[in-house]
């Protein structure tokens, strides 16, 4: 049986939680770049995102959290398309490293609605990667 239950958060606690991201302290950056670990000004850029997807969280957390608890791939898809907004396009040369890619394709149009947005791009290229691998 489900029953209602209700969470009671401060709008002060709710509010904290928004500013945070804005006064994290952040450190100096060492000389040597990405040998010396993640380069400040990178890391600032990567989580620069988060303080808008706490926002979506914040404002609409019921929009997402249908999609997300629902469906196992409403859950995949969120996290791959997080992931791939919130990536550093040099991912190709990580996953090159450690696996054989037969195919890869960018597009300055299409989104992540592809399919809708261009369909013509999305099926031309779908087409392009089965007559390499048949």
């Amino acid at each position: 049986m489900i029953s209602e239950f209700r969470i009671a958060i401060a709008d002060a606690e709710v509010a904290e939680l928004r500013e945070r991201p804005a006064r994290v302290r952040w450190p100096r950056q060492l000389p040597g770049g990405w040998e010396r670990g993640v380069p400040v000004d990178y890391l600032r850029r990567v989580a620069e995102p988060w303080a808008r997807y706490a926002d979506l969280q914040g404002t609409r957390p019921q929009t997402v959290s249908f999609g997300l608890s629902d469906s196992p791939v409403g859950q995949l898809a969120w996290i791959l398309e997080k992931f791939w907004e919130w990536t550093d396009p040099a991912i190709r040369r990580v996953l090159d490293r450690r696996h054989r890619i037969v195919h890869w394709s960018e597009f300055t149009s299409g989104g992540h609605f592809a399919a809708l947005e261009a369909p013509g791009l999305l099926v031309d290229d779908i087409r392009a990667f089965f007559r390499l691998v048949r």
